[in-house]
Order: structure tokens, then C-alpha cells, then sequence
């Protein structure tokens, strides 16, 4: 069917580089959704234009074509970074990919299939020997585990809604091994890894290289202040953190299961030692360089997220 060809035709592709010309699927990272044409449905604002959504399973009209705009560049030339290019319908060759003219309220554009093309400018996020290395990647989601009481860092939220601000409490949970294939994580302990550069993937470096942390269920984003843990919105409240491995590792990657330690303008995370093991929340807080109480094990264990 159309998932085994799409999986056979990605082992022959990868790491590989994209010419122009080549019939392309282009599939949603956290969705797992392919970019597709609905030929039968009118988009919802340019009514002369057809619909495209995302769908669980591509077809044909998921099939698409990198177009050279410029002249200088032609068909079978390598896509550099950087490139702009046009995304042409495979299916209806005269028909492309199209950005709406008008803004629609929420800030953004409609995207529909039109007879009139929009350019698109193609960035590398990462190279495609990250994807199946066994490093920690941005954008990937983790839990922030303190090994000694299984206890997990996550943010409070009061009668299942988020604020513009939270506390950050250490949660502990009864979970199975963590190397354990039934093991399982509750979705608001999961967090997600942003790079500084989030237009930029690849591995976490644990050298030279700050990370923002950002929950899944409620969006905030993980800050220190204080001597203490908040969930904030924005990034441009939050903190970013410098990851030190505590255990041997290349610097160019971050493996998961790693024993980590987090530290942001002179602050270190240090998660308090804890000694009852019933469900209750024991605050975390944030001590200083000079604090002694720093141990590797109280360091957070990053750990790559099942849903």
C-alpha cells in the first residue's frame, strides 16, 4: 500500500540529496500527517482555489515537484540551503501550492492549491543521519527525570487549566523501569527541547549550546527566577540552559538516557532529595554555582518521550 511504498522509497532517498525536479512527499513532523491536495474541496477563503490539509495517509495528490524560480538555477540541480523554489502539483501540472494574499485573523495564511504559484524558500533543519541516530534531537520531546525517587519535573496546573504563570514541582509517579518497553510517561510530563536557533535541528551539543524546555500540554516554557522554577509564556520570558553531561560523551551529541545537569545565568537545577515515595509534589528549586548540594545524582535524566 501507500505507507510501504512511502517507507521503502525513504530508505532508498535518505541521505541523499534533493534535485529539482524530484517528486517529493512532504510530511508534518509532529502531526506524522502528509501535505495534501483535497481535488474535491473548495479552500475555505480563496473559493476559486482548492483546499489542501494534512492527511493521515498520502496519495497521489500528496505527490509534489520542486520547481526552480530563478533561471540560474534548473531541473536535476542540486536544492542548496537557502533555495527558492516552487511546489508544483505532481498530479495537475499546471497547478501549485499557494500562499493566500490575505491575512486571515489569527495572524496567518491560508495554504491552497492555485493556478498562480508562490515561492517557497527551502532550509536545511538538520541532515538526515540525525533522524536515525540515537541522539537527543531539537524539537524532540523529553521528561526531566530525578533518578533516585523516579520523580519527574512538571508544572502545576489548577483544575486542568494553564495560567500565563506556574509553578514547577517535582511529581513523582508509579511508572514500570524506565528501560522497560511497556514503560509509559502522562503527556504533561513531557517537555519540549527547543534550540536557541529553532530554525536550526540536529543533535543537542553539550558544549556551547543553550536549549529552551517548553511542556507539551500547556505550551509554557520552563524559567528560573529567583532561586525558583515557573512556567512561563513566551520565549522570550524563559530560560535557556546550558546542558552539562555528567557521565563521558561526545560533545557533538547528546545520547539519550544521559544523566544530565541544567544551567542558566549562573543557576544550576538541583531537584531536593525525597524520601517519601507517595503521590504528593515536592517543589524544585534553582541553587547556585557555588551550592554543593549540585551531585550528579540529583541531576535530571533526559529521556526520550513516549506518547
Amino acid at each position: 500500500n501507500e505507507g510501504r511504498l512511502n517507507e521503502k522509497l525513504m530508505a532508498m532517498k535518505v541521505g541523499k540529496p534533493v534535485a529539482f525536479g524530484d517528486v517529493i512527499q512532504l510530511r508534518h513532523v509532529k502531526s506524522k500527517k502528509f501535505l495534501t491536495v483535497n481535488a474535491s474541496v473548495l479552500a475555505k477563503h480563496e473559493r476559486e482555489n482548492i483546499r489542501v490539509s494534512l492527511e493521515g495517509y498520502g496519495d497521489s495528490f500528496s505527490w509534489l515537484v520542486f520547481m526552480p524560480r530563478s533561471k540560474a538555477d534548473r531541473e536535476g540541480q542540486h536544492i542548496a540551503s537557502s533555495s527558492e523554489c516552487l511546489l508544483r502539483v505532481h498530479e495537475r501540472p499546471s497547478e501549485f501550492i499557494h500562499s493566500a494574499k490575505k491575512m486571515l485573523k489569527s495572524g496567518g495564511r491560508e495554504i491552497n492549491c492555485s493556478l498562480e504559484s508562490s515561492c517557497w524558500t527551502v532550509s536545511v533543519y538538520q541532515h538526515a543521519s540525525d533522524a536515525v541516530s540515537k541522539c537527543i534531537l531539537g524539537g524532540q520531546m523529553v521528561t526531566l527525570q530525578e533518578p533516585e525517587s523516579s520523580s519527574y519535573i512538571a508544572p502545576e496546573v489548577s483544575s486542568g487549566q494553564a495560567s500565563t504563570s506556574n509553578k514547577v514541582s517535582l511529581l513523582h509517579t508509579s511508572l514500570l523501569s524506565l528501560d522497560s518497553p511497556n514503560c509509559s510517561v502522562g503527556t504533561h510530563l513531557l517537555w519540549m527541547l527547543e534550540k536557541e536557533k529553532t530554525a536550526k535541528g540536529g543533535a543537542i551539543a553539550t558544549r556551547g549550546e543553550r536549549v529552551a524546555l517548553r511542556n507539551l500540554n500547556t505550551g509554557l516554557y520552563l524559567r528560573m527566577e529567583n532561586g525558583q522554577l515557573k512556567a512561563v509564556q513566551g520565549r522570550e520570558e524563559c530560560s535557556f540552559f546550558d546542558v552539562v553531561s555528567s557521565q563521558a560523551s561526545d560533545s557533538r551529541g547528546l545520547p539519550e538516557g544521559t544523566m544530565v545537569q541544567l544551567h542558566s545565568r549562573g543557576q544550576w537545577l538541583h531537584t531536593p532529595v525525597i524520601t517519601s515515595r507517595q503521590s504528593v509534589v515536592s517543589s524544585a528549586v534553582a541553587r547556585s554555582t557555588g551550592c554543593p548540594q549540585m551531585l550528579a545524582g540529583n541531576a535530571a535524566r533526559a529521556q526520550g518521550g513516549h506518547m
